[in-house]
C-alpha cells in the first residue's frame, strides 16, 4: 500500500479582512512567506562579538581588493557620537570616527571606494574603505550638513539641510564624477562643474529619503514622490512628480530593490518604479500596521531586503518585524526585538 503526499496550500495573510469569509490567513506570525508557502522564521543571532549602545543607522559595503581583485565585504554603523566599522577578520567593530553631536539616525551611500554618511547636524563624512574617517567637501567647497544622502549618475546628492527655512525640502548635488566637490550654487565653478541644488515643493513637506540609481533616483517628502533624472547642462537634473499627496512619512522605511523602491506612509505600505506609485498593503494589513505602529518617524520603522528569502522586512518599534515576500506579494509577522535593521549583500 502506498501513501499519497497531502500538500496544503495556505492563502495571504489578511488580518485586515474579516474572520468569517476571510479568503486568507487571520494569523501569520513567526513564518516567513517563500515559495510553496510559509517556513519557520529562525530568530536573529548575534552577528559580532562587540555591541554599539544606541545604533541608529548601518550600511553594508562591497568593494574590490586593488590588489588581489577579491571582493572585500564589511559594514559601517553609527551611534550619536561615533562611527564604526567591522573588522571582517576578526568581526569585533572598530572606531573609524568620532566626537559628533547628532541625535538623528545616520544615513550612508557609496560612491566608488569611499563611504559617505549624514547625521543632519555634522558636515557630511566620508571614508575611504580601509582609512578613518574625515569630512566631505575640503575643496572647492564644503558640503552641508544633510539628512539624507545617495549617488545618482555620477552625483553625490544630499536632502533635508538644515540652517534655513527651506533646508528641510532642499537638495544638493556635487560637481560631476566628484563627491568631494560642493562650490556655492550657480557660481562659475558650479555652472562648469554641473553642481547645484533644487528647492522641492513645500506642500510635499519634508525630504525623508532619496534612492540611488545610474540615470535616475527617487526623491520621498511626507506628502510627495518625484523623479530625479539626469537631464545634463544647464538645467543637469529634471524634476517629475510621481505622486503627490502620498509619501513617505518614515524615512528609515525606505528599501531599494533592484529598480523597485519600497515605503512606508501613514496609509500603508507602497511600491514605486520611479513612474507610479502602488499600494502592497491595502486590504490585507494597513489596519493591523495602523494599531502597532508608534509616533516616532525616525525610528518607528526601519527597512531592509533580504535576498535570501526574497523579503523586504521592516521593524516595527522593535518589537515586531514584518515580512513582505515581493514575488509573491504576501506578507507574515515575527516577534522580534532588534535595534536596527541593514541590507544584506546578494553575492554573485
Amino acid at each position: 500500500m502506498s501513501l499519497a503526499s497531502t500538500i496544503v496550500s495556505f492563502g495571504d495573510w489578511m488580518p485586515d479582512q474579516a474572520d468569517l469569509g476571510n479568503m486568507g490567513l487571520t494569523v501569520a506570525e513567526n513564518v516567513i512567506p517563500t515559495d510553496g508557502g510559509y517556513v519557520p522564521y529562525v530568530p536573529l543571532v548575534a552577528g559580532s562579538s562587540t555591541a554599539i549602545a544606541g545604533v541608529n543607522g548601518a550600511y553594508p559595503y562591497a568593494n574590490s581588493n586593488p590588489t588581489s581583485g577579491a571582493v572585500v565585504y564589511g559594514l559601517v554603523a553609527g551611534n550619536q557620537s561615533t562611527l564604526f566599522i567591522i573588522n571582517p577578520l576578526t568581526n569585533v567593530f572598530q572606531t573609524v570616527g568620532g566626537a559628533y553631536t547628532s541625535s538623528e539616525y545616520w544615513r550612508f551611500a557609496q560612491f566608488d571606494n569611499v563611504i559617505i554618511g549624514t547625521n543632519a547636524v555634522d558636515l557630511p563624512q566620508r571614508f575611504t574603505i580601509g582609512s578613518s574617517a574625515s569630512v566631505l567637501g575640503s575643496a572647492p567647497g564644503t558640503a552641508p550638513a544633510a539628512q539624507h544622502v545617495a549617488v545618482i549618475n555620477q552625483f553625490l546628492v544630499l536632502g533635508d539641510l538644515p540652517g534655513s527655512a527651506t533646508g528641510p525640502y532642499t537638495l544638493r548635488w556635487s560637481g560631476i564624477n566628484d563627491y568631494d566637490s560642493f562650490p556655492t550654487p550657480n557660481s562659475a565653478t558650479a555652472i562648469a562643474q554641473q553642481a547645484g541644488s533644487q528647492i522641492m515643493p513645500a506642500a510635499g513637506g519634508t525630504v525623508t529619503g532619496i534612492t540611488n540609481g545610474d540615470q535616475f533616483g527617487i526623491v520621498f517628502q511626507r506628502a510627495r514622490v518625484s523623479r530625479m533624472s539626469y537631464a545634463g547642462p544647464p538645467a543637469v537634473f529634471s524634476f517629475d512628480p510621481i505622486d503627490i499627496g502620498r509619501g513617505c512619512f518614515y524615512p528609515n522605511s525606505i528599501v531599494q530593490v533592484g529598480g523597485l523602491a519600497y515605503f512606508a506612509s501613514g496609509l500603508g505600505f507602497f511600491v514605486t518604479d520611479g513612474v507610479s506609485v502602488t499600494s502592497i498593503s491595502n486590504e490585507k494589513i494597513d489596519k493591523y500596521f495602523g494599531t502597532l505602529i508608534g509616533a516616532s518617524p525616525g525610528t518607528a520603522i526601519v527597512g531592509a531586503v533580504d535576498y535570501d528569502t526574497k523579503c523586504v522586512m521592516w521593524s516595527l518599534n522593535g518589537t515586531k518585524i514584518l515580512h513582505f515576500n515581493y514575488e509573491r506579494k504576501q506578507w507574515s509577522v515575527a516577534n522580534e526585538t532588534s535595534d536596527w535593521l541593514v541590507n544584506g549583500i546578494q553575492r554573485s
